[in-house]
């Protein structure tokens, strides 16, 4: 709490804080600071603030949405990031459709005493991926993004690759439709699309088995202000690239909306 105090202190340089300050959250194990950035910068002429909040743990991670709920700040919304975009839906009282489907949420908003859920990387990555046309997806990584992603594609033949199996299996419980990882099945197939979901901007085991020149498409979730290796690897292989910050930007976009109660 002392941590959030410090910040408010601090923010009375973006927003004269009173009583009738709405405030808004960035939640996360480790937040950065570029949604407050943004959306400080962009509201500046509401009586708005928002604030990076560093949770450690699930237990904390409960308390806090209880006491947002109680209203006893004017709790606005919050980003919710890893690892609690899954554990957040049991505290809401309502569900976007893009919740329902992906079974995930990073976006919450307080409305009538109701916490209502969102997910924007669904609708992010839907409108990029209604432009793939190629049959034969990677996906590398195996949390609640890559289950985002599993939820819009349709007919595919998907591969993931992560390393932790368990993972692997909770997401083949929801999603039969997903393949082993086979390299030499992978590049026998032409024009394969990766989608990388996790934040690792370095080279990864599984890049050593893959056959670049195959490669149709590369979608890196990643945020960064760096080149990251599979963004090397685009440029050099000649591959269609689409980097994490568009991402993030496409799915900010939406959630900017949300906050704001425009029509999505």
């Amino acid at each position: 709490m002392a941590g959030v105090m410090e910040r408010l202190s601090l923010s009375t340089k973006i927003n004269l804080l009173n009583i009738k300050t709405k405030i808004f959250f960035s939640i996360s194990e480790n937040p950065s600071t570029m949604g407050s950035k943004f959306y400080n910068k962009y509201l500046k002429k509401k009586n708005y603030i928002y604030l990076p909040l560093k949770i450690k743990n699930k237990f904390v991670f409960k308390n806090l949405i209880k006491f947002l709920k109680k209203k006893i700040i004017n709790f606005g919304g919050a980003s919710i990031s890893m690892p609690y975009k899954e554990e957040i839906i049991k505290y809401t009282d309502k569900k976007d459709f893009t919740v329902h489907i992906s079974k995930n949420a990073n976006t919450i908003i307080l409305k009538k005493n109701r916490l209502i859920a969102f997910n924007t990387d669904y609708l992010a990555a839907k409108k990029i991926i209604k432009h793939i046309k190629s049959d034969n997806i990677i996906i590398i990584g195996a949390g609640a993004l890559a289950s985002t992603f599993l939820a819009i594609l349709k007919k595919k033949n998907i591969y993931i690759y992560n390393r932790s199996k368990k993972r692997i299996k909770k997401l083949k419980n929801k999603f039969i439709k997903i393949k082993k990882f086979d390299p030499d099945k992978i590049n026998k197939t032409k024009n394969f699309i990766i989608i990388n979901t996790t934040p690792c901007l370095n080279k990864i085991k599984i890049y050593n088995y893959l056959d670049f020149n195959k490669a149709k498409l590369i979608i890196d979730c990643v945020i960064s202000s760096e080149k990251t290796f599979l963004g090397k690897i685009a440029k050099k292989f000649s591959v269609n690239y689409i980097d994490g910050n568009y991402f993030y930007n496409l799915q900010r976009s939406f959630q900017k909306k949300i906050y704001l109660n425009e029509k999505l």
